[in-house]
């Protein structure tokens, strides 16, 4: 299992590249055990949509409520370094335009 500083580390590239190319994951203003935890939270809600299209789970109360239910299952684990976040960046890049596609008026 990856230590959470070396999952950080990793999953702190992806979200500066994310950032460059999609304005979205831009951490710039965190640093230490404060970034760790946000990367920890965000990528663990990334990782929740995987294989799930956000915006059909939106649209259906018992998806969001599930996909609630087990983000607030796996955080806590994450933070406390029993939880390995499954690190695939096209699958995070994709999943991560998916979610994008919530905040949009057409959806």
């Amino acid at each position: 299992m990856l230590s959470m500083e070396s999952q950080s580390q990793i999953l702190k590239g992806i979200a500066d590249r994310i950032c460059r190319e999609l304005e979205t994951l831009c951490f710039s203003d965190l640093s230490g055990e404060e970034l760790e935890k946000m990367l920890m939270y965000v990528f663990t809600w990334i990782e929740t949509f995987y294989y799930i299209d956000p915006v059909e789970c939106a649209k259906d109360e018992n998806c969001a409520s599930k996909a609630l239910e087990i983000h607030g299952a796996v955080v806590p684990l994450a933070l406390r370094n029993q939880y390995t976040i499954y690190i695939n960046e096209e699958l995070i890049r994709k999943t991560v335009e998916e979610l994008l596609k919530l905040g949009n008026d057409d959806v």
